[in-house]
């Protein structure tokens, strides 16, 4: 079987084992490094383990040299790599962090309502809020929108939802 010649360079994942961002980080860097497989055209599965293990960075170099050969999985198991090394960085995710990092997110000055959504969509998706996600960003927006027309009306009006929200908030930023 042949294995195709990496051609790039590969974005490498690096943090601190003490950083309390570390799992969010890693989910993020996971997806990017599953876009790139995809982008160079990686198939092979042998060849997909080597390069996640290889460009996970030390904190992972350490935990993957510990592994057991059942965690490890054979030689040709990327799935397994890849659930390994998930579930030992989605244990060091600090929920409340990330929480803390959605609430002190404040819409800035020259940012649209749909950017600032999308800023407070990748901040919770490390939140935990499952099903209250629309609920959680329509509280932030209420609390921390930069137009306080937008604040006014989102109080005076508790029964909206987000996307009645922002409607009202894309005729604002046009008039």
């Amino acid at each position: 079987m042949a294995i195709s010649m990496v051609c790039g360079n590969f974005t490498k994942f690096s943090a601190s084992k003490d950083d309390p961002n570390l799992g969010a980080k890693f989910t993020d860097w996971l997806e990017r490094f599953e876009n790139e497989l995809v982008a160079w055209g990686i198939k092979d599965d042998c060849q997909k383990k080597a390069l996640l293990i290889s460009n996970a960075g030390d904190v992972a170099w350490e935990k993957w040299r510990t592994c057991t050969t059942a965690e490890k999985g054979d030689e040709k198991a990327y799935t397994t790599a890849k659930k390994t090394l998930s579930e030992y960085f989605d244990k060091q995710r600090d929920p409340d962090f990330e929480i803390t990092k959605f609430r002190k997110c404040f819409q800035k000055s020259e940012q649209s309502i749909d950017a600032y959504v999308t800023e407070l969509r990748a901040l919770a998706k490390h939140c935990d809020f499952g099903e209250r996600v629309d609920n959680e960003i329509k509280l932030q927006i209420k609390l921390h929108c930069t137009s306080s027309r937008l604040r006014r009306k989102a109080f005076a009006e508790p029964q909206w939802e987000l996307e009645d929200l922002l409607k009202y908030a894309r005729a604002l930023e046009v008039s």
